[in-house]
């Protein structure tokens, strides 16, 4: 008949607790070496972030090589809201008066009034060119950064209304606009850009009455100001182009 025994029965020996205390001997270097790992992590965590901090360190001292980083200049304006400056690598400092002499100013000009803004006036092709003239309209120099613009006028077009919308479609550099001034609907053109080298010129071609420069068709609204009234500058200078001029320190 078989038997149930206890380890140690009958010996006075605590085998159970033998047993643990061994397992736990076999443990210790187990132990030992996860504290150990547990420490080489730790290390190798903060010498990361040591890598890392040296990094950004470096990023900044090679900034600091720059002289321009210790030679920056800045410009303020005693009064911000009409005067604004920038500084360059060159700048030195001081102080300085600004006087502004003429403002700049873009190129208006205005037809002849008609009655009616929807009636036919004329057909053709207008040139648009930018550029300066002198005072005496005896010459006209076109603005080479400026490439001149066409904008055809057909039957649809041939109103003041279609003149206008056909102007403002072509994105030309222009704005037309018709003003009602009491005596009738007159067209406005003015460059979008001021300076004296943005002046306008429009030239007519194609006129559908057959004559490119009189006041009649769409040649009405041609504009060359070195030709005479009548004859090719047939629209009033409403607004004369201007560039700003200014002086600094006395100096124009």
């Amino acid at each position: 008949m078989a038997g149930l025994s206890s380890p140690g029965i009958g010996s006075g020996i605590d085998i159970n607790g033998l047993i643990s205390k061994l397992m736990a001997a076999e443990a210790q270097p187990l132990t030992v070496l996860a504290k150990k790992e547990a420490d080489y992590q730790a290390k190798l965590s903060a010498y990361g972030t040591l890598k890392g901090s040296m990094s950004s360190l470096q990023t900044a001292a090679r900034a600091l090589s720059s002289p321009s980083k210790f030679n920056s200049m800045t410009a303020t304006a005693a009064d911000a809201t009409i005067l604004s400056a920038s500084t360059s690598s060159i700048a030195k400092a001081g102080s300085y008066n600004i006087e502004v002499t003429q403002l700049a100013q873009a190129h208006k000009l205005a037809a002849a009034a008609i009655t009616d803004p929807t009636a036919t006036v004329g057909t053709g092709t207008l040139t648009i060119d930018f550029g300066t003239y002198d005072s005496g309209g005896n010459t006209f120099s076109v603005n080479a950064a400026k490439t001149a613009k066409t904008i055809d006028i057909g039957a649809t077009d041939g109103s003041l209304n279609g003149i206008r919308d056909a102007i403002n479609k072509a994105n030309a550099g222009i704005t037309a606009s018709i003003i009602n001034d009491g005596s009738g609907y007159r067209l406005t053109i003015g460059s979008n850009d001021s300076g004296a080298d943005n002046s306008l010129r429009i030239v007519v071609s194609n006129d559908g009455d057959g004559n490119n420069t009189d006041t009649l068709g769409l040649s009405k609204i041609a504009y060359n100001p070195t030709a005479v009234v009548g004859a090719g500058k047939n629209l009033t200078e409403t607004l004369a182009a201007k560039s700003a001029t200014l002086k600094v320190d006395g100096i124009s």
